[in-house]
Parts: structure tokens; sequence; C-alpha cells
């Protein structure tokens, strides 16, 4: 008997990584499809053996078009959605990618529109709620299942019973994918280090460590992959995508062709 595959696999031809060639010519046929028109005429439609750099948004229409539940969080605008980004990435690790548990939602939310859509909209909007409610300035661990009640947390998927999603953080220039984030308070104020996988950043450099004796590739690794994101992209405007497991289905995805799967934080 074989296996249930995701869409993603007979849109593409297997469930291998595509080529970079592969994904331009799968981004302009979603372009084809209706997906982002905008993003199509900015192109020109053109985008195959090009060197021209995608945003965060033609990676979301990317996904949506493979079937992929993703969501796009826009932190740009105004300096205190940007200052939320990090709140942002803290809360989705710690509340394990802010699920939404069978049960959670109450009768009244039953008839509610927003059950129709994805799973990455439910917790991105979840997340959202939860910054909005909380002083995101003080102490955050109360709210982490993760936490073992320290000053210090440090929330990723190594200490996770449940896989969560990595997230896609990009800025003008670049982009990372983002697999943890540390938290450390610093005079009552949280301080952040997210811990990632940059394109830019060698993470085949030896180690470091004067003493071999005490040598730790694990540590020196997880070292060169925690970064402070002030450093990283300032005060820039920045997207997030956050996607989950589930496939969209066929009525939630022609409605992401009509109209972006895009939310923004309510200041």
């Amino acid at each position: 008997m074989n296996p249930i595959l995701h869409p993603y696999c007979a849109l593409v031809g297997d469930a291998k990584v595509p080529s970079l060639l592969r994904i331009q010519e799968q981004l302009e046929m979603a372009w084809s499809s209706g997906f982002d028109p905008a993003g199509a005429r900015h192109f020109n439609n053109s985008l195959a053996n090009t060197k021209k750099k995608i945003g965060a948004i033609e990676v979301l229409s990317l996904l949506n078009y493979w079937y992929i539940d993703a969501t796009a969080i826009q932190f740009s605008g105004h300096h205190k959605r940007q200052k939320l980004i990090f709140p942002f990435i803290y809360y989705y690790f710690t509340t394990r990618g802010g699920t939404v548990f069978p049960g959670e939602c109450d009768n009244k939310s039953q008839n509610n529109s927003s059950n129709t859509n994805s799973e990455s909209w439910k917790q991105s909007m979840k997340i959202l709620k939860l910054l909005k409610q909380r002083d995101y300035k003080k102490d955050l661990t109360s709210t982490s299942s993760l936490s073992s009640g320290d000053d210090n947390d440090l929330a990723s998927n190594y200490h996770s019973n449940n896989f969560v999603q990595p997230l896609y953080l990009q800025w003008e220039g670049h982009s990372v994918t983002i697999v943890g984030i540390e938290k450390k308070n610093v005079a009552q104020y949280p301080f952040y280090n997210i811990i990632l996988f940059d394109p830019d950043a060698n993470l085949n450099a030896p180690a470091t460590s004067k003493n071999k004796k005490n040598a730790n590739p694990a540590r020196d690794l997880l070292k060169r992959m925690t970064v402070n994101p002030i450093s990283l992209i300032g005060r820039l405007d920045a997207q997030i995508i956050l996607t989950s497991s589930t496939p969209l289905c066929y009525d939630i995805r022609e409605r992401y062709r009509k109209t972006l799967n895009c939310l923004q934080p309510i200041m």
C-alpha cells in the first residue's frame, strides 16, 4: 500500500528538496495560477534563470501554492511593531507553536468565520492575542510549558517532546530559519538571542576552544547558531512566516489565491 503523500509532491514531482531553478519555475507557475498578482507584475512574470531576489510574500505565495499551510506576520510600519518580533518568536516556541488544542474554542466561536481559516492562521492569531493581553516586557517564563523556572530560558525544539515547525524570518536583503530562542532577564527586562540557520554563517568552522580536552562540538555549534537579533537586523521592518504540518484544504487554498494570508500586530 502506497503512503499518503502531501499534495506538494504532486506539484513538484517528488518529495525531495527542489533546486533553486525548480523553485523559481514553481513560483512562476504559482503566479500563472493566480497567486500574488502584484508580485507577478513586479517581476514581469519572469524569475527562472535570474538572480532576482524574492521577499517573504513570494515565499508565502509559493508555500500556499504547494498546499503548505503558511501565514505571514508583518512587523513593519512602526517601531512598536518591530519590537514585537522577538517576543512573538519567544511565545511561538514556548507555547509549542501557539497550538490550538481540540475543544479549546467555546460554543460562540463554533460559527465564527475564523474556524474556516488554516491552522497556521489560528496559531498566529493566538500568539498575537497573547502579546496584546500580556506585558511582554516582564518575565514571560510563566507562560512557558518548557520553562525550568530559571532566569534564563532556552526555548527550542530540543527541549520539547512535540516538534515545532521552524520560523522563516526575512528582512531587507536577507532571510534565516529560526529553530529556537534564548531569553535572559537583564535588569528586569528580557534580552533575546535567536537560534538560527543562516546561509551566510560558516557552521563548519573549527572549534574555538583553546582547551581541546574540554572541547564540546555540540555546544560550539549551538554557540555559532545563537545570534543577538538586534545586531542581526537592527530596527528594520521584518516578516515572519509561520507554517503548520497540516496541508491546506482546497477551499482555503482558493481563498489564499485571491487574498494573501497576512497578519499584522495590533498596537
